[in-house]
């Protein structure tokens, strides 16, 4: 049944521990004192004691002192229990590593719990017998104290947070468990095992375990916990994914900085990709930083986004064109017009060309050719002003076909083109256009559009034109 009691209790336990996230290499051990509690189990009620991490003494103080302050805390627990009860340790004491306990006489009648209590307690600071004058002949052991005690189980990811404790176990994946002194002094000697264990959260352990021990690894130099933390990059939990970035982000090593650019551009959680953008800019590495750039810009409110959108040209990064390409489908008029401002001041023209396609939002492919014709000069503007003239129809397109018959010579191609296109007054300029250029090959593609044209109005401008 005590077995059972431990186990159950195990997790209660923990929530009873105060750990700070502090520096893991220096230690300012924990005392742990036994506490007296009734508990209902199964039906029964059950008198138990229970370890209690506290950081009011330290068990580094001399045994005097450490076991003075124990006491103390015992009795500000249960001041009514104790009374004055007070407790002495002589250095003849000290040498058989026993403890005196002076029982109030008023409070006689709860004696079994301050016996307890300073019994098992006395017992973390090496104290191995207590003795109560007037109350017993012999001196007691934790063997003599007749209630159940929970035993304290610690998760290894957790031990290594903060203060370390004095008593109890730690869980370690792999290893079972391990008595926490024992457990400490390894770790401080660099145990190879332990520090496997560690890294063994990374593989199986759930959400809140796997993001403590990334948590932890910064302050460690632990073998192979860079190549375990990039495994952790595909863990379902998002934290764990924001803590295996920011930790991966703080080695500096190439290969890791490369896995968070690409979560940042395509992890499903805007929360993991924040962190990994902010990863890369304080990493140190200004081609990394660049990412950050992109992703503030992204994130930046409507009427900002244009100015951050400018502030990537204005980089100097090679992938700034790349990188501009992102914000060509923004939402905001102002902010399409700075991406494609941009990507032409950078000489990324043919980036623009490749999205007049069908596959792209016909308000962008109109946005996009009206900046290309509007700034380019020579076959580009040409080829710039023809998707727009085939993309829009009635006065529009006529519009840019006149802008097209100022190129003269150089559009009779694009001029032809448009000889097919569905609005009848549009062939009909084209035609007018065409009469204009002159050229041999105009009137040739002129004659043969002309016989399988319907619209009179068309066949009048052609014949005209030729």
């Amino acid at each position: 049944m005590t077995q059972l009691l431990r186990r159950l209790f195990s997790l209660s336990l923990l929530t009873a521990l105060s750990v700070a996230a502090t520096a893991h290499a220096q230690y300012e051990p924990t005392a742990v004192v036994y506490d007296y509690a009734q508990m209902t189990l199964g039906g029964r009620t059950q008198f138990v004691l229970i370890p209690r991490p506290t950081d009011a003494f330290s068990q580094d103080a001399a045994p005097q002192v450490s076991v003075s302050s124990a006491f103390r805390v015992l009795r500000d627990n249960k001041p009514t229990t104790y009374g004055n009860a007070s407790v002495t340790i002589s250095d003849a004491d000290l040498a058989e590593n026993r403890a005196v306990v002076h029982i109030d006489p008023s409070q006689r009648d709860w004696h079994l719990i301050v016996v307890a209590e300073t019994v098992y307690t006395f017992s973390t600071l090496g104290i191995t017998e207590v003795s109560f004058p007037g109350l017993y002949d012999e001196p007691w052991s934790v063997a003599d104290v007749p209630f159940p005690v929970f035993e304290l189980h610690i998760p290894m990811w957790r031990a290594l947070q903060g203060n370390p404790v004095n008593g109890g176990v730690i869980d370690c994946p792999g290893l079972g468990g391990i008595p926490a002194l024992e457990f400490y002094q390894r770790w401080e000697d660099g145990d190879a095992d332990l520090q496997s264990s560690l890294l063994a959260y990374l593989g199986g352990g759930g959400s809140m375990a796997q993001a403590g021990v990334l948590g932890l690894l910064p302050d460690l130099d632990i073998r192979g916990a860079s190549d375990a933390a990039l495994g952790a990059l595909e863990a379902s939990a998002s934290s764990v994914r924001i803590a295996a970035v920011n930790y991966l982000a703080t080695t500096g090593d190439r290969s890791a900085l490369e896995r968070i650019a690409e979560i940042m551009a395509t992890d499903e959680s805007s929360d993991v990709r924040a962190a990994a953008a902010t990863a890369l800019g304080n990493s140190g590495d200004s081609q990394y930083a660049f990412f950050q750039m992109v992703h503030d810009a992204q994130s930046a409110p409507d009427t900002e986004r244009a100015a951050a959108v400018a502030g990537i040209v204005d980089s100097g990064d090679d992938r700034s064109v790349d990188a501009l390409l992102a914000f060509v489908d923004d939402t905001v008029p102002e902010v399409r017009q700075a991406a494609i401002d941009g990507i032409l001041s950078l000489g990324g023209e043919e980036s623009l060309f490749a999205l007049l396609v069908d596959e792209t939002p016909l308000f962008i492919r109109l946005q996009v050719a009206e900046t290309l014709g509007s700034q380019l000069t020579g076959s580009d503007r040409i080829r710039a002003l023809e998707h727009l003239v085939l993309s829009r129809d009635g006065a529009v397109a006529v519009g840019y076909l006149q802008r097209l018959g100022e190129e003269g010579g150089l559009a009779a191609e694009a001029l032809q083109n448009a000889l097919g296109h569905q609005d009848s007054e549009v062939r009909e300029a084209a035609a007018e256009q065409l009469g204009e250029v002159g050229e041999q090959s105009s009137i040739e593609a002129l004659r043969a559009a002309f016989e399988s044209e319907t619209d009179a109005d068309v066949q009048a401008a052609m014949t005209q034109a030729t």
